[in-house]
């Protein structure tokens, strides 16, 4: 019965330490939130040179989010709702930071309704 007990125990203190995972470094992230029809396109080379195509598009409720392992390079495009802002966030430590601001661990872009753009994606150790 005791081991039982310790065993539930070392089970329930390791749940809430899954729901915190972090990625790690190699991991590219993007993220974008805002009102309406917006949309961000990655074309990003994966470790053996192909293009892989990412997209995140507005309808959702808060952050979507596109990823990619070990990306080697690449560029995304976005386009902001006419009549919205939307804002773009990137995080991974192996890629410099190709937005304005840096908060929280995240570089940001803050962009004006029906603006667009497109911004590399850069590994730092390439």
């Amino acid at each position: 019965m005791k081991s039982w007990i310790a065993a539930a125990t070392i089970v329930l203190t390791a749940v809430p330490a899954l729901a915190q995972w972090t990625p790690t470094d190699d991991v590219m992230i993007v993220e974008a939130k805002g009102d309406g029809a917006w949309a961000v396109t990655c074309q990003l080379q994966d470790r053996k040179g192909a293009t892989v195509s990412r997209e995140v598009r507005g309808g959702k409720k808060g952050w979507q989010r596109l990823t990619q392992l070990d990306a080697r390079g690449g560029q995304c495009s976005y386009q902001a709702a006419p009549d919205r802002p939307l804002t773009i966030r990137m995080r991974g430590g192996l890629y410099a930071c190709p937005l304005p601001t840096v908060s929280k661990g995240w570089c940001e872009q803050a962009v004006a309704a029906g603006g667009s753009g497109q911004f590399d994606i850069k590994r730092r150790d390439l």
